[in-house]
């Protein structure tokens, strides 16, 4: 099941277009490592590095929108990459993208594909309500 994320009313008017989605999943078999997984994983990185080179990066629309939007927000995107853009990078140069465990393995790859970013959460350990709103002066994420 698919929900819009809440967005906190003052960050929606800095940035009127602006969404998030909330995707829950279950039944979800988090593994170490799988081998088609990896599998996809290797065929996803060859695609990759067949079709983009680090020069058209920062002109592609989306990877423009979240370069623009960090500058909105006070981070310079060529300092701190947005998520996307930084594996995106990492595969351009060479390296593989990082094995942490299925799930997360799942959704980077999903992100190098789409240029999104995306996120996961065991839902059975958050608290409340999810919502997006600015961090709070000295707050750690």
């Amino acid at each position: 099941m698919i929900h819009p994320l809440r967005i906190e009313p003052s960050l929606q008017d800095r940035f009127p277009g602006l969404q998030a989605h909330l995707i829950g999943l279950r039944d979800v078999r988090v593994e170490e490592t799988n081998p088609q997984l990896e599998e996809l994983k290797s065929e996803i990185i060859k695609r990759v590095r067949m079709r983009w080179n680090l020069d058209e990066l920062r002109r592609h629309p989306i990877i423009r929108a979240y370069r623009d939007f960090f500058w909105r927000l006070g981070l310079d995107p060529t300092k701190t990459r947005p998520a996307a853009e930084a594996l995106l990078r990492r595969v351009l140069h060479g390296r593989d993208l990082p094995r942490i465990n299925t799930a997360v393995d799942a959704y980077n790859i999903a992100s190098l594909e789409t240029l999104i970013a995306l996120a996961a959460f065991d839902g059975d350990r958050v608290v409340g309500e999810p919502y997006m709103r600015e961090a709070e002066p000295g707050e750690e994420f």
